[in-house]
């Protein structure tokens, strides 16, 4: 499988890049024993389409038209899959167009922004919407049914850049990332590893990956215009660090064949006993991995350590021992309790006042343990979302609940909300694209809502209720491309009124589908 994907892979770099490279759009022609495909290349008020016509076993069905500057077709089992959009713009279509054997259009799709084929299993296929360094956009995995078209998982991934390797084992989706990462989708559930990265301007990746049963290996090289980096990275097959080592050659591919990682380059292959790689003194990060929700957990490179904590005429103070390498730093900040909070820029060390939301105080370390940026925090954190710092200002004490979203880099507020029922306990916050979804329920009025955000357009939908008082509230979020469901159980003051129960509703007007309780 992982031989077939590289070569796919390999021929879609280069049809892609011969569109690009010509100002002229002749008609293009890919045959192939008895299918051949011919794509015309034409606008429409200045807007470039593609027609196809599909040529199997003697019989032309189409013309097929799909919107976009570049085209391409991938023969498949299911059919013919046809291709055409607009390479680096995020605001432009991409069209595919799944054609079976009869000439029949099975399903067409739309994606927005380059988004790329790269595999079909087990009647699913693989797409990726790319995202990049700079700015930082998140990629997003679709997995799409083949039968139907229906989208039936859809990941954003963290940490911003391009996918440059997919592998799938035993429906397991590996991906790597040009911003330094590993990333591991199973039974909609994701798990990222830092490996290594590049900084600067204009910064190319070439990542390989393999993975088996137990390990799973990148091999990887990071340019830019002052130099490169090369290495090879063994995780376990649950992306444990196990060893990170410094390549000699550049490296050109990467399996696995029993204990054994083979680095292919171009004069050869060099082979790499596990014993040998784990047997360096390296230490395991596995204990390290912090979680930032049910399903993402990030990994840590630097070592914490709270070392103390004192008091000072009533005031509370922690200290901090970060470690990376051969290099320790000290930090000591206000309040009485210290967690780390880890994420694809680096790392997050705050300290907070248990049972309480509010903030303490909080600094940002790279990955080099250089510090980005030290603050007050205005609540607590919550988690790591669509490449910002979500903060929750939340807890019985307090009067209104807000949402505050930090860029990690500068740690400015990117966003911040305060919903405006009297005492609003917040529960859930989801942040998907350009769109902040907040979910929970008011302690005094005993009602639940949620709240979708997008720019300045506040929407807010009702629940349930429970009464007034509450006691107990728990109101969950899951949004997909069309719709949001919401589970909630809220607990009154005699408990005689508590209600439990699930709703869904359209994500584009919040209309209610349906609720349950």
């Amino acid at each position: 499988m992982e031989r077939v994907v590289i070569a796919f892979l390999v021929l879609l770099m280069v049809v892609v890049a011969g569109c690009i490279a010509s100002e002229e759009t002749p008609p293009t022609e890919t045959t192939g024993g008895p299918l051949s495909v011919n794509a015309h290349h034409y606008e429409v008020n200045g807007t470039p389409f593609v027609n196809f016509t599909v040529t199997l076993n003697g019989t032309t069905f189409g013309p097929y038209a799909l919107e976009g500057k570049i085209a391409g077709d991938v023969p498949l089992q299911e059919g013919i899959l046809l291709y055409a959009g607009y390479p680096d713009e995020a605001s432009k279509p991409t069209e595919f167009l799944l054609v079976g054997k009869s000439g029949r259009v099975v399903w067409r799709k739309r994606f927005w922004g380059p988004t790329e084929f790269w595999a079909s299993t087990e009647g699913k296929g693989i797409f990726v919407k790319q995202g990049s360094q700079k700015p930082r956009i998140n990629p997003v995995l679709y997995l799409v049914d083949m039968e139907t078209g229906r989208i039936v998982l859809s990941r954003e991934l963290p940490g911003g850049g391009r996918v440059g390797d997919i592998v799938l084992r035993d429906g397991t989706i590996y991906l790597a990332t040009s911003t330094g990462y590993v990333h591991m989708v199973e039974n909609d559930k994701l798990r990222l590893v830092y490996f290594d990265s590049l900084s600067g301007a204009r910064v190319s990746a070439e990542l390989h990956l393999a993975a088996t049963e137990e390990y799973v290996a990148v091999a990887y090289r990071f340019t830019n215009g002052s130099g490169e980096r090369k290495g090879l990275c063994l995780f376990t097959s649950k992306l444990e660090r196990l060893a990170c080592r410094e390549l000699e050659k550049r490296p050109s591919g990467v399996k696995i064949e029993g204990n054994t990682v083979y680095v292919i380059s171009p004069t050869g292959s060099v082979p790499y006993p596990v014993e040998a790689l784990t047997s360096t003194g390296q230490r395991k990060d596995s204990d390290q991995n912090s979680p930032t929700g049910d399903t993402t957990t990030f990994a840590c490179l630097p070592s914490l350590r709270i070392s103390k904590r004192t008091t000072e005429d009533t005031e509370y103070y922690t200290h901090f021992t970060l470690q990376t390498g051969n290099r320790t730093v000290n930090v000591t900040l206000k309040g009485p309790d210290g967690k780390r909070m880890c994420t694809p820029e680096g790392v997050l060390v705050y300290t907070y006042y248990p049972g309480e939301s509010t903030g303490g105080e909080g600094v940002f370390f790279d990955h080099n343990l250089s510090i980005l940026w030290e603050r007050k925090l205005p609540a607590l954190p919550r988690g790591y979302q669509n490449g910002s710092i979500v903060l929750v200002l939340s807890d019985e004490y307090t009067s209104q609940g807000c949402v505050y979203l930090l860029d990690p880099l500068s740690g400015e507020e990117r966003f911040s909300f305060c919903p405006d029922e009297y005492k609003f306990y917040i529960t859930d916050v989801k942040v998907v694209g350009e769109e902040v979804y907040i979910a929970g329920a008011s302690l005094f009025s005993g009602d639940a809502f949620i709240y979708a955000l997008r720019g300045n357009e506040t929407r807010k939908v009702f629940v349930a209720s429970a009464g007034e008082h509450l006691l107990g509230v728990r109101v969950r979020l899951r949004v997909s491309d069309e719709y949001i469901r919401v589970t909630y159980g809220l607990s009154g003051w005699t408990g005689e009124a508590d209600v439990f129960g699930h709703c869904i509703f359209r994500r584009d007007d919040l209309s209610m589908v349906e609720c349950t309780g």
